[in-house]
């Protein structure tokens, strides 16, 4: 079962941010997903490298542990993003409004 569960989670979750860099770089996608390819690779190469340093220095709990920090690092900016963005309109947004509503002669 957490195999199943550990599966389908990895899988939807380059479906969704491929979906959000897509939204985000609406006139550059491929630029876009270059980006997001180089993100990931770095991604791999750092957690690599310092995953190893932990494992060799410290202990292998160090590794579990120095993840478990990062990963609750990424969910409160990722929690403090979305309250900051809640109340702002991206230019899209603003440029719908205006053509919403007619000007007045």
């Amino acid at each position: 079962m957490m195999m199943f569960l550990s599966g389908a989670i990895n899988s939807a979750i380059p479906v969704a941010w491929a979906t959000w860099i897509t939204q985000g770089v609406q006139d550059e996608p491929e630029a876009g997903g270059g980006l997001m390819v180089g993100a990931i690779q770095l991604a791999i190469m750092l957690g690599a490298s310092f995953g190893g340093l932990l494992s060799n220095r410290v202990s292998i709990g160090a590794t579990f542990a120095a993840g478990a920090a990062l990963l609750g690092a990424a969910a409160i900016t990722l929690l403090c993003s979305q309250r900051a963005s809640r109340g702002k309109s991206t230019p899209t947004q603003e440029a719908t409004t205006a053509e919403a509503i007619p000007a007045e002669s």
